[in-house]
């Protein structure tokens, strides 16, 4: 299951950015590793790369911090490559627009050449304002709370992304529909083989089985958001399922010995 030179993505963002509480074992197993190995991705739209980069400082968690992906970041990424000259209006409820600045986009909240929605939080301004705007909606997968399919018509749950998918689809950019987008991504950019990747979750969604398919090894941390009841009646499987990091630690010294 484990390979001798692994890769590490970590999703285990309601751990390491919601409650500002990292678990001790969790930080010994990460430092045991070189930065350059580890990878930290986020589903969270409002947040950039610096933040998750200063929040492992503080925590003291060795991060590089170019292997830190955030959903936005690859937004932006896609914007560079698809157009040139342009500027860009961030919808979002967050202060944090530091992907921004560390990519150059030219902020514009008059004229833009695009709208990026990064929050779920949709005001009746903001609405306004893209019906007002007729440019392109750029957003990602990520901020449908219908496992990042954007199938409104068979959602029944409360979204303020419905009004704008339903009424302005022609309009829109989502090029991480794919869950397998930031991973393939990396795996180019970093010449990293999914056989030889370790992904961890605090939660199993449909997305993370892409990962399984690549190849990667997939493996649940049990926690307030999973636990071993909701793992049984989940649909999807984990390669292994661990309660903490310690425990994880002794197999692998076991394991190598």
């Amino acid at each position: 299951m484990f390979t001798d030179s692994p890769f590490f993505i970590f999703y285990l963002e309601e751990i390491v950015l919601k409650n500002d509480i990292i678990d001790k074992n969790l930080k010994t197993f990460i430092n045991n590793y070189s930065p350059n190995i580890c990878y930290f991705f986020s589903h969270d739209c409002s947040i950039s790369r610096k933040s998750i980069f200063d929040l492992l400082s503080h925590h003291g968690i060795f991060s590089n911090f170019n292997n830190i992906i955030t959903p936005t970041y690859l937004l932006l990424q896609y914007c560079n490559n698809l157009y040139k000259n342009f500027s860009i209006c961030p919808i979002t409820n967050s202060p944090d627009l530091n992907d921004f600045f560390s990519l150059n986009i030219l902020i514009n909240h008059n004229t833009p050449s695009l709208i990026l929605i990064s929050t779920t939080k949709i005001t009746d301004e903001n609405l306004e304002f893209i019906e007002t705007h007729k440019v392109p909606i750029v957003l990602s997968s990520n901020l449908c709370i219908y496992n990042r399919s954007l199938n409104c018509s068979n959602c029944f749950k409360k979204c303020n992304l419905r009004q704008i998918a339903t009424h302005h689809k022609d309009r829109l950019i989502i090029p991480d529909l794919s869950p397998i987008y930031a991973s393939v991504l990396l795996f180019k950019q970093h010449n990293i083989s999914p056989k030889h990747t370790i992904v961890f979750t605090d939660i199993l969604r449909d997305d993370y089985m892409q990962y399984q398919r690549m190849g990667c090894t997939l493996i649940l941390t049990l926690n307030n958001r999973t636990s071993l009841e909701d793992y049984f009646k989940s649909p999807n499987d984990a390669d292994l399922v661990i309660s903490d990091f310690k425990k994880l630690s002794y197999f692998l010294k076991l394991k190598k010995d």
